[in-house]
């Protein structure tokens, strides 16, 4: 694969704005064209089937979304040398291919190289872009992972699968983006299924490689030299977070059925809630997929009577409420039986599918139905019951491995493209809400943070556990998804320190965007003193920090840089970040650092600048680690960025430390 060579003389496209050639030297020819488009990057697109198409994953998300194609290439200049042509942008980024053998270099404004590209290849239907890394480049993204943020030495599968209880080869949203250290970053704007290779023992040394299924190449390249602008571009391109409701931001209980599938089960909960004085906001109910809209109607009374807010257990794709009759024009059917009964994708998850059998998947491909869907059912649910959102689960059993019949004829990566249409149109549907509305939702693909809050889906209540959803929180950010949260401390209880692993995780909890228990585990009123004490503090030390968390949520909704942040994404030039897997920003003041385990030690890195302890108040020059830092069982380590300003924060700090400090 290292003898690609161009085929003949670049012709330039009639738009003015790239070039088109054919790479030669495979198994077969391909043609390929490379436009700029602006801040959303470099185009390279290859042909399938012989013909290249612009309908990649952006472009059909704007599409099913009723909006305009995002990508507009911009004109560049060309000029030709021996064996290179050069392509300028007005930006003064640039690209330069050269014809044997066959690369492509990207340039940044100030002239440093920002990608490289060395062969493009069609073996056995799919297509292999391949590229060369320089020595220690970190390469941080693909989606939603639990085991490695920083992707370099990995094999990573772009395919959303609930691998119940694992932290390798599990992801409920997998997102083909990868952001360098250099400040650049890859996305491959395609829903189908595909491997991205990074210096892994599958490719050569210093190579990344993305292996595209049954699909051509639709990449884009930012030649940015900070990691935050390259989420920017990706949000220009497949849309921008909108702006959660201020509710959303606090305390979400949400239990296993059957526990909530009665008004006396709610109110239980609520009054023990009261009784120990634990602040929250909203509750999710189950059991209420149904027809039954007497109980619905009870159930909004009680919630909404104690000044609560309302939120129901969905599926995705599912029929909503069980109201629609099962005429196949409603549904998705199989294209070799003509069935509406679908054999879901794999899932290995024991406790919540141990038997895939078949569901049901609406067409909302067609009008009709999505007009039935989310304009009749869900906004009746709005305005007669006053639903305030949904918990959307299951949202990666969608098939795509045989043939589907929808309405309008599309199926091209409909395993990952089907939730995300799903979800942002449920939640465009909801937000028509007076008081705003929360979709919750387990995962999608491309364009996800249009919903916008996901949850990382199901672990144990495991020390191990939180570890790997603090990388599934700084994974998912550093790919684009700027609000998620997790079910607190865990979705199934496993060992005997379940109240250790709890205390830990409300700790560090209450330093992220939102806070959301749930699953078959223990409520935080049936733990001990000391441990319901530990909770109380932390849940009101995030109410408190709410006025902060609304403030950075507007930055992440127009910058597409997330709440909770890897430091790679404010502190990429320090190699010592690179690393860095369980510690946090949260918004640009707070360095977070929780403890993970049963110890009460851990070492803790802070960048360049001037840092205060939130809650010692002492004071520590950066660009240092701090050895064998001392943080208490009832405590979490967290420092402010003094060289940063908040005004959000300057409001609410003093509020923050006196329930910090309080007993």
């Amino acid at each position: 694969m290292n003898t690609s060579k161009i085929k003949e003389q670049l012709i330039e496209r009639d738009d003015g704005c790239g070039v088109n050639f054919t790479v030669s030297g495979n198994s077969e020819d391909i043609e390929c064209t490379l436009s700029f488009c602006g801040k959303e990057g470099w185009r390279l697109q290859s042909s399938y089937n012989g013909k290249i198409s612009d309908y990649g994953a952006a472009q059909l998300l704007s599409y099913y979304l009723d909006e305009e194609d995002p990508c507009s290439p911009e004109p560049v200049s060309i000029s030709n040398s021996e064996n290179k042509t050069l392509l300028k942008a007005d930006d003064d980024s640039s690209a330069v291919i050269q014809y044997f053998p066959f690369k492509i270099t990207f340039y940044s404004p100030s002239g440093a190289e920002s990608a490289l590209i060395n062969n493009i290849a069609v073996s056995d239907g799919n297509t292999i872009i391949r590229g060369r890394l320089k020595n220690r480049e970190a390469m941080w993204g693909a989606g939603e992972h639990f085991d490695h943020v920083n992707q370099r030495g990995q094999h990573v599968e772009i395919n959303a699968i609930d691998e119940w209880a694992q932290t390798k080869g599990n992801s409920y949203m997998p997102i083909p983006i990868l952001i360098s250290s250099r400040g650049s970053g890859l996305f491959f704007n395609r829903y189908e299924r595909m491997t991205i290779d990074v210096d892994s023992r599958i490719v050569p040394k210093n190579t990344w490689q993305f292996c595209v299924f049954d699909a051509p190449c639709d990449m884009f390249i930012y030649t940015t030299e900070k990691p935050a602008d390259v989420l920017y571009g990706y949000s220009l391109l497949t849309g921008f977070a909108p702006e959660p409701a201020e509710w959303s931001y606090g305390s979400i209980i949400c239990r296993y059925y059957p526990d909530f599938s009665t008004v006396d089960g709610v109110l239980d909960m609520a009054r023990n809630m009261a009784e120990n004085d634990f602040p929250w906001e909203g509750v999710i109910v189950e059991g209420f997929n149904s027809a039954n809209d007497i109980e619905l109607k009870r159930m909004d009374e009680a919630v909404h009577g104690i000044g609560k807010k309302l939120m129901i257990y969905s599926q995705t794709g599912s029929n909503p409420f069980r109201s629609l009759t099962d005429e196949t024009g409603y549904h998705v059917r199989n294209g070799i039986t003509g069935s509406i009964n679908l054999v879901p994708a794999n899932s290995d998850n024991p406790a919540d599918n141990p038997d895939a059998g078949s569901w049901r998947f609406l067409d909302i491909t067609s009008s009709e139905v999505r007009d039935y869907i989310y304009n009749q059912i869900w906004e009746t649910k709005v305005n007669d019951y006053g639903v305030d959102g949904a918990k959307v689960d299951f949202c990666e059993l969608f098939p795509d491995t045989y043939d589907l019949i929808f309405a309008d004829g599309n199926v091209n990566g409909a395993h990952h493209w089907y939730p995300v249409v799903y979800n942002t149109l449920l939640y465009d549907s909801l937000s028509k809400n007076p008081a705003g509305t929360m979709t919750i939702n387990r995962g999608g693909s491309i364009g996800a943070q249009r919903y916008p809050w996901i949850w990382l889906g199901d672990q144990k209540r495991e020390f191990r556990f939180l570890k790997a959803q603090v990388k599934g929180l700084l994974s998912s950010g550093i790919s684009g998804i700027p609000f998620i949260t997790y079910d607190m401390a865990g979705y199934k209880n496993a060992g005997e320190d379940e109240a250790d692993v709890f205390r830990r995780a409300v700790e560090f909890t209450a330093f992220i965007g939102n806070i959301q228990t749930h699953g078959d585990v223990k409520r935080a009123y049936d733990f001990d003193d000391e441990t319901k004490d530990i909770y109380r503090k932390y849940v009101k030390i995030h109410d408190a920090l709410r006025p902060y968390l609304v403030e950075q949520g507007k930055v992440s909704c127009s910058t597409g840089i997330p709440l909770v942040r890897h430091l790679a994404l404010d502190y990429w030039s320090d190699r010592k970040v690179w690393n860095i897997e369980d510690e946090f920003m949260l918004g640009n003041k707070l360095l977070v650092a929780p403890i993970l385990d049963s110890g009460k030690y851990r070492n803790i890195y802070l960048p360049e600048g001037n840092w205060t302890n939130l809650r010692t108040g002492k004071k520590y020059k950066g660009g240092r680690t701090l050895i064998e830092y001392y943080v208490p069982a009832d405590e979490i380590a967290v420092f402010v960025n003094e060289d940063n300003y908040s005004e959000a924060f300057d409001k609410c700090i003093n509020d923050v430390i006196a329930i910090y400090n309080e007993n």
